[in-house]
C-alpha cells in the first residue's frame, strides 16, 4: 500500500512542479509599466490567465490522478483482502 501512496505523491509533486513553472512564466511576463498604468486591469488579466491555465491544463489531470489513485487503492484492498490499521496508541510502533 505504501508504494501505491508514494507513487501517487510523486505524480502529484510532478504536476505541482509543472504548474509552478507555468505560473512563474505568467508572472515573468507581467510588464511593470502596465501595472503602473492600470494595475486593476493588468492584475485581473493575470488572474484570468492563471485560472485559464489551471482549468484547461491542470484541473482535469489532477482529477484523473485522484481517480487513478482511488482505483489503485481499491485494487490493492481487494487483492490484500484486509486493511491493516496501525495501533496508534503505541508510540514506538514506527521505529
Amino acid at each position: 500500500m505504501d508504494k501505491v501512496i508514494n507513487k501517487h505523491i510523486d505524480e502529484i509533486e510532478k504536476l505541482e512542479e509543472e504548474f509552478n513553472a507555468d505560473l512563474n512564466s505568467i508572472i515573468k511576463d507581467i510588464d511593470i509599466n502596465d501595472v503602473i498604468e492600470n494595475a486593476e486591469f493588468t492584475m485581473s488579466t493575470v488572474a484570468d490567465d492563471i485560472k485559464e491555465l489551471f482549468a484547461e491544463k491542470y484541473a482535469i489531470r489532477a482529477a484523473e490522478l485522484g481517480i487513478r489513485f482511488a482505483e489503485m487503492i481499491e485494487k490493492k484492498i481487494e487483492s490484500d483482502k484486509t486493511i491493516k490499521v496501525d495501533d496508534s496508541k503505541n508510540p514506538t510502533l514506527n521505529q
